[in-house]
């Protein structure tokens, strides 16, 4: 597929066709990592995918705030787990 290169300040642009960015999955605002293909001569444009959040560690207090709020929600959460009638 053609595509025609557009100067955008001191940067070229090639715009990428709505059906190949579907399939991709690309979006405005999105952002792809660019390589260089030397044994083909291109330009290789890669989808980055989101990382996935940093885990967030469990503190004593936060334990303690959780095992508290169990005991005191003890017979509502198992009413809505099914557990109890």
């Amino acid at each position: 597929m053609e595509r025609k290169l557009f100067r955008t300040g001191n940067s070229l642009t090639v715009t990428i066709p709505p059906a190949l960015a579907s399939e991709l999955g690309l979006k405005a605002g999105g952002l792809v990592d660019l390589e260089i293909d030397r044994e083909h001569e291109g330009l290789l444009i890669k989808r980055r995918r989101a990382p996935d959040p940093p885990e967030a560690p469990v503190t004593q207090e936060f334990a303690r705030w959780v095992d508290g709020f169990i005991d005191r929600y003890d017979a509502a959460l198992k009413k809505l787990s099914g557990d109890q009638p």
